[in-house]
């Protein structure tokens, strides 16, 4: 049995780690004595010490994987002094084989002679002759080494790369500075769908097991994941595993003890570092926001650079995004994604990624730049920008009772239970009303206020998307209205409206 495989339980069938913690510190403590008394030894003398029995207790599935994870702190030095094991043994050998043609041979005069040739002591001589061999290797650590806690998170994550390799498919709901994540899947080559949920997005990434080759590769990027997600404000990952044989859901939430990577850098550039500075200095009345939450721009989800707003008026949002670094197949990418963008964006481009006209929209605001963005141009940009502004409609701006009043077949229902938060919805006029559409077929309608409000603005709507679905029983209907109700219960889908206010 894999040590993994020991040290996680199927209950129900959810995976349930057995995570170390404050009762495995003491012999964890003991553990790290081992490698700190390894330090300057080599890779041999440290298996042998790993070999012998703790002084405390330990699970043997535990001990067998903070006894891998230990070793990593180790690192194996090549010897780079002079003379090198190879000169040495070729020095030996030579006078070992001239020796050998005259009487009197022995091992000593061998190695005498050929310390004496190399101007060493013959002791270094004997230390030297193997020292490039992996087991002869000496070894060296990171100063300091971990505390006992800081092993026991190490070797948690361990467990939890384990299971990731045995996954087929890993859901991750991200909230809050997703940004890094996402980036970090596109770099590993992962392949993800992105989707939006409530309050952040949703990525379903397709795990090792679902792969018939590749399998290791891939799931050693699929393990990258995990130290980044405690990054993010709050994350929940939900990985369907196999696990002696048996499927079972991993479940991982900000609470359990996993190994966080280093903080991530603020900025991805010294380019949108020195943007984000020169903003910050010359235009204080200005927010800059580096990486905003994702917005949907057709089917897709778009990671804005930055969100840039008057700091009086923060709902006149203007994003910021920057092309910089590139290679042929991430430009072309970017170009479709840029020729779907509606107003309210600007965007910077580098002069050397030669877009012309036939690259760029000719509706897009761009500024160009060289090695850097000049921020006066991009507010003066901002400032002729039509205001791009969200407004979520509250359910006080619905007639709400709109739905109830078709009957229980009626197709209406069925596209109501078809329809989730991120669907991509239009508000039309049709004569009487202004109702929420889908595909052509109304899903809501405003109140007569809301209407009277939002008929005024149809052709300033740029985009709108269903923010949340409440339901609704005829028990919350006045009693002056629940004669006109034909269901008990129904859906009313809420809405966020892009739209242009100036």
């Amino acid at each position: 049995m894999r040590p993994a495989d020991a040290s996680v339980r199927v209950v129900d069938g959810a995976l349930v780690p057995d995570w170390l913690g404050p009762t495995d510190h003491p012999w964890l403590r003991e553990l790290l004595d081992q490698v700190e008394a390894a330090v300057g030894g080599t890779v041999a003398a440290f298996d042998d010490r790993l070999e012998r029995p703790l002084r405390h207790a330990a699970p043997p599935g535990r001990l067998r994987m903070a006894r891998e994870v230990a070793s990593l702190l180790l690192t194996p030095n090549s010897p780079d002094d002079d003379p090198t094991p190879a000169e040495v043994r070729t020095t030996l050998f030579a006078r070992s084989s001239a020796l050998r043609l005259g009487p009197g041979w022995s091992r000593q005069e061998a190695v005498a002679e050929a310390a004496a040739a190399l101007g060493v002591e013959p002791a270094t001589v004997e230390e030297r002759l193997f020292a490039d061999h992996p087991s002869q290797r000496r070894l060296s650590a990171p100063h300091p080494l971990p505390h006992p806690a800081g092993l026991a998170l190490r070797v948690n994550a361990s467990l939890v790369a384990c299971l990731l390799h045995r996954a087929s498919s890993v859901t991750l709901r991200l909230f809050g500075n997703a940004r890094d994540v996402v980036r970090h899947l596109r770099l590993q080559r992962l392949l993800f769908v992105a989707r939006p949920c409530p309050g952040g997005i949703e990525l379903v990434v397709s795990g090792p097991f679902s792969l018939f080759r590749r399998t290791t590769l891939y799931g050693r990027a699929y393990a990258s994941i995990v130290p980044r997600l405690p990054w993010c404000e709050r994350f929940e990952l939900e990985a369907r595993c196999t696990v002696r044989g048996q499927d079972a859901v991993l479940r991982l939430r900000p609470e359990d003890p996993i190994w966080p990577s280093v903080p991530r850098r603020r900025f991805d550039s010294k380019l949108e570092e020195r943007f984000a500075k020169d903003v910050a200095r010359r235009f204080p009345e200005w927010v800059l926001v580096r990486e905003p939450e994702p917005v949907q721009v057709g089917a897709r989800l778009v990671f804005p650079d930055f969100v840039l707003f008057p700091a009086d008026r923060p709902l006149e949002r203007t994003f910021v995004e920057i092309v910089g670094f590139w290679t042929p197949e991430y430009l072309r990418a970017k170009l479709d994604t840029l020729r779907q963008l509606g107003t309210g964006w600007v965007v910077c481009v580098d002069e050397r990624l030669d877009c012309g006209a036939d690259g760029l929209p000719p509706t897009l605001s761009v500024v160009r730049f060289r090695t850097r963005i000049d921020a006066a141009e991009v507010l003066a940009r901002v400032s002729r920008e039509p205001r791009t502004t969200t407004t979520t409609l509250g359910p006080s701006a619905y007639f709400l009772d709109w739905a109830g009043r078709r009957a229980p077949r009626d197709p209406l229902h069925e596209r109501l239970a078809r329809l989730g938060v991120g669907d991509e919805v239009s508000l039309r006029d049709d004569g009487r009303l202004v109702v929420v559409d889908r595909s052509g077929l109304a899903v809501a309608a405003l109140s007569a206020s809301s209407a009277a409000v939002w008929r005024a603005r149809l052709d300033r709507i740029r985009a709108v998307r269903v923010h949340s679905v409440e339901e609704r029983s005829a028990l919350q209907s006045g009693p002056a209205y629940r004669g006109a109700l034909r269901v008990g219960a129904w859906r009313v889908p809420l809405i966020a409206v892009d739209w242009v206010s100036e």
